[in-house]
This record gives structure tokens, C-alpha cells and sequence, in this order.
């Protein structure tokens, strides 16, 4: 039982490196949850529709990735979480969330952003806000 009450917990990563993501996701807490296969990564709804999908071989490049921003509470905490696909893409949500998000968080009302980063055509592979645009929304 967590002993934090009345903050803002920010979770910078998904399910696999941050065990709280990857249990709220299973118990259904999350708007979204990450799925893969052979040949795709995705994010999903908890009744398992797919919002956004690239295939492996888009992010494994290392110049397209996808990831999310959600808000969530868990009982008197505010949760944040940022996370993509590879590291890439959750350095492109840390990003995107500082240049972007922060600066306008009254034009961001839902609680569950997925978002598509994609590198310039310098393909310099460093994640830039001007790179990504939205993919899906959802209260």
C-alpha cells in the first residue's frame, strides 16, 4: 500500500520498466495499454481496440515511434504517464510534454493522448516537438 497521499506521481516509461504502469494497465485504471505482436506495436483500449499501430520495423529504424500521455487518479494521487514504444519515443513524450504540453495545459482536457513522432527528412533521429502530431484522444 502506498504511503503517498494528496501528490502528482509522474511515471517516465511503460509497462515493462515501471511495474505501477504495467499493473494499471492490467487492472484496466489506463484508457490505453501497449500490445505487440510479430509484426506490430500498439496501443490499445481496455477492451482491446486498437488506437494506433507502426509496424516493428518502423521503430526499430530509430526514426518513428509512438507514444502516450495520460492522467489518471489513483485514489487522492494525480498520475502522469509518458511513455513510447522504444526509448525514443519516450524521450519524444518528455519532449513534447516540456515544449509543448506544459506550456498549454488548458488545450489538453482529455485524459488519454497517444501521440506519432517521426523524424524529419534530416532524419537526424533526436525526437523533436515540430516532429509529432496527435493520433488519438480520449476522456
Amino acid at each position: 500500500m502506498s504511503v503517498i497521499n494528496n501528490a502528482t506521481v509522474v511515471f517516465f516509461g511503460g509497462p515493462c520498466p515501471q511495474k505501477t504502469v504495467g499493473y494499471y494497465e492490467a487492472v484496466g485504471v489506463t484508457s490505453v495499454k501497449f500490445a505487440a505482436n510479430d509484426t506490430h506495436y500498439s496501443f490499445i483500449t481496455q477492451n482491446n481496440v486498437v488506437v494506433a499501430s507502426l509496424n516493428r520495423a518502423s521503430v526499430n529504424s530509430g526514426h518513428e515511434d509512438l507514444f502516450v500521455i495520460e492522467v489518471l487518479t489513483d485514489k487522492t494521487n494525480l498520475i502522469v504517464i509518458m511513455y513510447g514504444f522504444t526509448w525514443k519515443g519516450t524521450w519524444a513524450s518528455g519532449i513534447y510534454f516540456k515544449e509543448i504540453v506544459s506550456k498549454n495545459f488548458n488545450s489538453y482536457s482529455e485524459k488519454c493522448y497517444v501521440f506519432h513522432w517521426v523524424d524529419d527528412v534530416e532524419q537526424n533521429g533526436i525526437p523533436e516537438s515540430s516532429e509529432v502530431h496527435l493520433e488519438y484522444a480520449t476522456s
